[in-house]
């Protein structure tokens, strides 16, 4: 049940539950250790738990120095505006994947000239990119497809941003749109494309079989559609299983 909570409740709820045994823990026994071995135990058993709970490994490295932050900050003094424009910050450029489950992912050029392989030079093809991160798929495919219809959809503001400047000299024909994948019609796409997250892909692909056309194409990177078979797999160079998964809608 926990993995089904977005990630920033599993790595609170993991540091919360650990904080209350490690306080129970040093109640039963009566230990007057130094601070500084709890904080350590509470950094190590928040990681675990979280690991248990199939936290990412950002997610885990939080876990490790979310602790020791506080440990440090008790010992130090630290300008209050920091931590609110910290959060601040950590928002606009993840935001939109805190409840979504969706970190940000970046595909690189190798991906960009595959997905810029699918779609023909001489037809009017719409080409929807589902989380568009910063925007390098899109402003790889508009430079070389001329003829494509391009949207990217992003929820984070930030990243919404850097994707939309870079893609604001293709003018109409390349829209950077600011709002939820989840609330984007795929009706009238020919490609669309994905580099989301195990935990969203069964909700992504029934939205596709409802959605999308008959012989359109769902394009997602490196995570599989639950019990699908890819009609293509196409290698991508670098992290270990990365890869282009071809999905042919029937």
């Amino acid at each position: 049940m926990m993995p089904a909570f977005p990630p920033v409740l599993r790595a609170l709820i993991a540091q919360a539950a650990v904080f209350a045994a490690l306080l129970l823990l040093r109640l039963m026994v009566h230990l007057h250790t130094p601070a500084l071995p709890w904080v350590l135990l509470q950094a190590v058993g928040a990681a675990a738990l979280g690991r248990r709970w199939s936290l990412g490994p950002y997610w885990m490295l939080f876990q490790l120095l979310l602790p020791l932050a506080i440990y440090w900050h008790l010992g130090n003094s630290v300008p209050l505006w920091t931590y609110p424009a910290i959060l601040a910050l950590l928002f606009l450029v993840y935001g939109g994947g805190l409840f979504t489950r969706v970190p940000l992912y970046n595909s690189g050029r190798p991906a960009w000239r595959t997905l810029a392989d699918l779609v023909p030079e001489d037809e009017d093809v719409v080409f929807i990119d589902l989380g568009a991160g910063l925007g390098g798929p899109l402003a790889y495919i508009a430079r070389h497809r001329p003829r494509a219809a391009l949207l990217g959809v992003e929820a984070s503001p930030l990243v919404w941003l850097v994707g939309w400047l870079r893609t604001l000299r293709f003018g109409s024909r390349c829209r950077f749109r600011f709002g939820s994948i989840w609330k984007t019609d795929l009706r009238g796409a020919h490609i669309v494309f994905a580099f989301l997250s195990p935990a969203p892909m069964p909700e992504l692909w029934a939205k596709a079989r409802r959605e999308m056309r008959q012989g359109s194409l769902l394009v997602s990177h490196s995570f599989e559609a639950p019990g699908q078979t890819p009609d293509g797999v196409v290698p991508l160079p670098g992290r270990k299983g990365a890869a282009l998964l071809l999905y042919r809608m029937p």
